[in-house]
């Protein structure tokens, strides 16, 4: 499946008032390798896009540090499911 505005605001409900065309701008401007993440594609794709808007007005509010405090909650989640599906070097 491929990540929409409608399921990134499902994975991340703050983003609700952020606009489906800037949504779907960031959405095109990242992506994930579904080889990799397969049924988490989605998720892994989300973090991506919300490390993205973290920095925009609609994740100001969101762009929690994690309590270490080297990166948003979003880059935190993204590493946890990278992590998950690690297998070593990929000749991209």
């Amino acid at each position: 499946m491929a990540l929409t505005p409608t399921k990134l605001k499902t994975f991340f409900p703050e983003f609700k008032d952020a606009g489906d065309p800037m949504l779907q701008a960031h959405i095109d401007a990242s992506a994930v390798d579904e080889t990799i993440f397969g049924a988490q594609a989605d998720y892994a794709h989300a973090c991506l896009v919300g490390m993205r808007l973290a920095d925009t007005p609609w994740g100001r509010n969101a762009r929690l540090q994690d309590k270490d405090g080297k990166g948003s909650t979003y880059e935190r989640r993204f590493r946890e499911v990278s992590r998950t599906f690690n297998a070593g070097a990929r000749l991209v």
